[in-house]
């Protein structure tokens, strides 16, 4: 037995030994043990995604082997097939009036902190709750949407997917409110995971307004700020476009501190949101425009990138199904299905990226993959996606997703790959 399954399995058998009054232990979408007067409880739950890949074989697509252009190398052999994208085993619960989670992806990539995802402590404190170390910045609605959640195979490009390049989860301070109406959160923290040798800093806040949020009718507005500083030989101040799904190519739009060769960087991005859901039918869309300090240019005559990104994505439940609102979060969650055969849900989401920068001497700071920066004029993308989820039950669902994407890449053309993949999800 793995420390991390010791670790959750201890946990749980202390909590229910902590009071010989415990009441039977709960099996209802997880494993939960609870006291009978509700001050310790522990709650054990996981989540399993499996994941197919197939890519068009397009000779212009720089997801095969035939390079895409002068000078612009391919990114090696067709990268289709199968693979675990998330295995999670989540451990929360209250203790003395504290809260806790720890949460670990045991098909997270190594290094860096990636194995684990969340991993803090929290209580109430004023009018909201005070959270101590590795948490999710408040950043937009779909990023802290759950995975097990989001209406998409992939978060869309105002994420950390994108527009944030991997910034997913920080480690500092956090707090967060919300009351029958409007929401926030924010947060100070480092730029990196826990163990990352390499660190800044962020800070940043979240408003979120949902004058309506009744059954099957839900009305969202949303801003954010966040400003993300890296120190000395970090490059985490990147943004980037991934096109064609996890495994696809992707767009280096810019990197902060480049001028300097990453001595120092900043990214100070606006995020804006809105959304409604109307009975079975669900309208969201984002704007994220990062400004990347010293983005391109030399350390004599440094010069800033500007950097939007967007989307618009539409679902429709064929059987009926109305998406549900977290007030908590300010995050759409997925709905129980209405009959036995389940729930079906269609999807589609048009995204774009673009470097705004217009200099004509090619010194934008864009690459494409392991090419160069600066090496090619254009630096923009966009993707459509479309799909259908099946909730088979609360627990399991299947999700099909095809992609259409277009890379502008330099005066030769542009990248036209084409993909599908397909998971299997179980999560408790």
């Amino acid at each position: 037995m793995s420390n991390t399954l010791k670790v959750a399995a201890l946990a749980v058998l202390a909590v229910a030994a902590s009071n010989v009054y415990a009441d039977p232990a709960e099996t209802k979408g997880g494993i939960k043990v609870k006291t009978e007067d509700g001050r310790f409880e522990a709650t054990v739950g996981g989540r399993i995604q499996f994941d197919y890949y197939n890519f068009s074989e397009d000779e212009s697509a720089r997801i095969g082997t035939t390079p895409f252009g002068t000078g612009v190398a391919a990114t090696g052999a067709n990268r289709g097939g199968a693979a675990f994208r998330r295995a999670y085993l989540t451990l929360t619960g209250k203790a003395y009036g504290w809260d806790y989670k720890f949460e670990n992806d045991f098909a997270g990539a190594t290094g860096n902190g990636a194995s684990f995802r969340e991993m803090w402590i929290g209580t109430k404190f004023g009018p909201g709750k005070i959270i101590i170390g590795q948490h999710k910045p408040f950043r937009g609605m779909e990023e802290l949407a759950s995975s097990n959640e989001i209406t998409l195979i992939e978060r869309p490009n105002t994420t950390a997917t994108g527009i944030y390049n991997g910034r997913q989860f920080l480690t500092g301070l956090f707090y967060k409110g919300n009351t029958d109406s409007f929401g926030y959160g924010i947060h100070a923290a480092t730029l990196a995971p826990a163990t990352a040798t390499t660190e800044g800093h962020s800070f940043g806040a979240r408003a979120y307004y949902f004058p309506l949020s009744a059954d099957g009718s839900t009305l969202h507005i949303g801003l954010a700020y966040s400003s993300d500083r890296e120190d000395a030989g970090s490059s985490n101040a990147t943004s980037t476009f991934q096109y064609g799904g996890r495994r696809g190519p992707s767009i280096t739009l810019g990197n902060a501190g480049a001028a300097n060769a990453n001595t120092f960087g900043t990214q100070d991005t606006i995020h804006g949101e809105l959304a409604g859901a109307f009975g079975p039918f669900t309208l969201q869309a984002e704007y994220a425009m990062a400004t990347l300090e010293e983005g391109f240019g030399t350390a004599a005559a440094p010069s800033d990138i500007d950097v939007i990104a967007y989307y618009a994505q539409a679902s429709y439940f064929i059987t009926g199904e109305s998406k549900v609102y977290k007030k908590d979060r300010g995050a759409f969650g997925t709905p129980k299905p209405n009959n036995d055969f389940g729930a079906v849900e269609l999807v589609a989401r048009y995204e774009a990226s673009e470097n705004k920068e217009t200099d004509t001497a090619q010194a934008r700071g864009c690459a494409l993959g392991g090419v160069a920066a600066g090496s090619f004029q254009t630096c923009e993308g966009s993707q459509i996606t479309v799909g259908a989820n099946w909730y088979v039950n609360p627990n399991a669902r299947f999700m099909l997703n095809y992609y259409i994407a277009e890379a502008d890449v330099n005066a030769n053309g542009q990248d036209k790959p084409e993909a599908i993949t397909l998971r299997a999800q179980f999560g408790f």
